[in-house]
């Protein structure tokens, strides 16, 4: 018996069960657990099943329509920066930029919050493979 999954053919001990051959290739071919196992005579052929990859549009039409962002620290340090390199930078300006420093300082942690819960979401997301030979 031989089995047939992304393209390639590999032969089989005969007496394999499809729950024994889920087990087997499992680790390799993690979408083999949803597949359809279709038997024709000596070989089984992997059909894979439509699953929740790429299900979640609104995701990708956020990226997609998400307003570029920069950090309000990064820009106000630019500010300050700018204003040393033209000799503007004195204790008066710090002080008259306190609010503004406070404000980039409080908008930058709940930026930096929101990067830490979508990483977090990203690093536990269930990988799920997929078979690129037609894009070749």
């Amino acid at each position: 018996m031989q089995i047939d999954i992304h393209g390639q053919t590999i032969n089989l001990p005969d007496e394999l069960t499809d729950e024994q051959i889920r087990a087997a290739f499992a680790p390799y071919y993690p979408e083999i657990a949803t597949a359809e196992l279709k038997r024709d005579g000596q070989t089984v052929k992997v059909i894979k099943r439509a699953g929740t990859k790429g299900s979640n549009l609104s995701v990708a039409k956020a990226l997609f329509t998400a307003s570029p962002y920069i950090n309000p620290a990064l820009l106000l340090s630019l500010k300050i920066r700018n204003a040393e390199m033209a000799g503007l930078l004195s204790l008066e300006t710090l002080l008259a930029l306190q609010d503004e420093i406070n404000l980039a300082i409080s908008d930058s942690r709940e930026a930096e919050e929101m990067m830490r819960r979508m990483k977090n979401n990203l690093i536990s997301s269930r990988p799920i493979s997929d078979n690129f030979s037609n894009f070749i």
